[in-house]
């Protein structure tokens, strides 16, 4: 995890779940959050297909130029990264992973945004298919963001962190992007072959 928003939201989501695959939507409080509300974002899942925006954070709307609400998350994606982000989102809410995505936002003059996005599971009466809560960064701030809307978001690359691999209790440790010892960014094309993707195992964080 490369970013201040990632890892502070993990740390609050790993805490309030205790020793549960994930935590209950209702316990989620916004003001204990509310310095990463602007790149938080909640997903509503509707089916394989279709994972809308419930709600999502004034800068991540502000990078799209829209409201995002009841929008289709995959409609953003690339078609090489389409069906790799579907995958890695049926596992958040199947198998209650972690999945960190490094991701290149592009807009229609071709510019382009490094971002990473964190995927995490909510339970929602008693389940976990029915809501994930997240968040996407940008890594920098391009001159052009805010004013050339991203258009289409590419999958560079993952870390998907298994349920048994959390701590309990996460410290409030985290790599900023304003770190320069924070931690590099993996490559996608590195890692073991699950199907047709190519996954980094998370450890402990």
């Amino acid at each position: 995890m490369k970013h201040k928003t990632t890892n502070e939201l993990y740390t609050y989501w790993n805490r309030i779940r205790g020793t549960r695959l994930a935590p209950n939507r209702s316990a989620i409080e916004p003001a204990d959050i509310r310095h990463l509300l602007k790149d938080t974002f909640i997903l509503n899942v509707e089916n394989l297909n279709e994972y809308t925006f419930r709600l999502a954070g004034t800068r991540t709307c502000a990078l799209f130029g829209r409201e995002l609400k009841s929008r289709n998350f995959l409609d953003f994606l690339d078609k090489e990264s389409r069906e790799a982000i579907q995958t890695l989102l049926h596992t958040t809410t199947q198998d209650a992973t972690v999945n960190v995505l490094g991701l290149i936002g592009k807009n229609t003059q071709g510019q382009s945004i490094p971002l990473e996005a964190l995927l995490l599971p909510l339970k929602l009466h008693g389940k976990t298919d029915q809501r994930i809560i997240g968040s996407l960064s940008p890594l920098k701030m391009p001159y052009w963001a805010g004013g050339h809307p991203i258009k289409t978001i590419q999958l560079s690359s993952l870390r998907m962190i298994m349920p048994h691999q959390h701590k309990v209790e996460a410290g409030p440790t985290f790599k900023s992007e304003e770190n320069e010892n924070a931690m590099p960014s993996i490559p996608f094309e590195k890692g073991r072959r699950v199907g047709h993707l190519t996954v980094i195992d998370g450890g402990q964080i």
